[in-house]
């Protein structure tokens, strides 16, 4: 005979009508942790706050509608939530003072993704004469002549397009077998 997992208190989500599954968690919330790899040595789960390698702050709050699937939320993005000041999810939340770690809501903005680069672009100066955002490099192309920015394989976009498009970087037409001997397929 079958034998039914217990019934009790999810220690995560705090459901009383789920079946506990493991470590004190229904099977909802075990998949979960399981998946998102917050179980933690010996399937204790990870509390309070963390910080990423991308250098933003992340606080554990499995059910704000912000949270990620393993139960954590950008510290910034729920700060301006909880204010009321991130209409949409998709925005992006600017530090003014460029600090990760600086949470304050005088400190954060939200603004579109596009705006959100303009901003760095300006204030990093990279920005052309129309005010648009524009890649730098203070590589040239390796083509004789040629002054264009580098685009890929030291090489600018015109003679990156060319290579991709006939195997040279010179090269204007693509080299065929009708190319080389136009005729020869005629002639008998």
């Amino acid at each position: 005979m079958k034998r039914e997992p217990p019934r009790g208190v999810c220690r995560d989500c705090a459901a009383t009508d789920r079946r506990l599954v493991a470590r004190g968690l229904c099977g909802r919330c075990y998949q979960r942790h399981r998946v998102g790899g917050t179980l933690g040595q010996f399937g204790r789960l990870r509390q309070g706050v963390i910080v990423k390698q991308n250098g933003y702050r992340y606080r554990r709050a499995p059910h704000h509608p912000l949270a990620h699937a393993d139960g954590y939320v950008a510290e910034h993005r729920m700060v301006l939530y909880d204010a009321g000041r991130l209409p949409d999810p998709a925005a992006e939340v600017h530090h003014a003072n460029h600090d990760k770690l600086d949470n304050r809501l005088e400190n954060l903005l939200a603004l579109p993704s596009g705006a959100h680069r303009r901003e760095h672009a300006s204030s990093d100066g990279v920005t052309n004469q129309h005010g648009h955002f524009v890649a730098v490099h203070d590589r040239t192309c390796d083509i004789e002549g040629c002054g264009r920015a580098v685009e890929s394989r030291d090489w600018c976009i015109v003679h990156y397009s060319r290579w991709m498009r006939t195997g040279d970087p010179l090269g204007v037409r693509r080299v065929t077998r009708l190319t080389e001997q136009p005729y020869r397929l005629f002639v008998t």
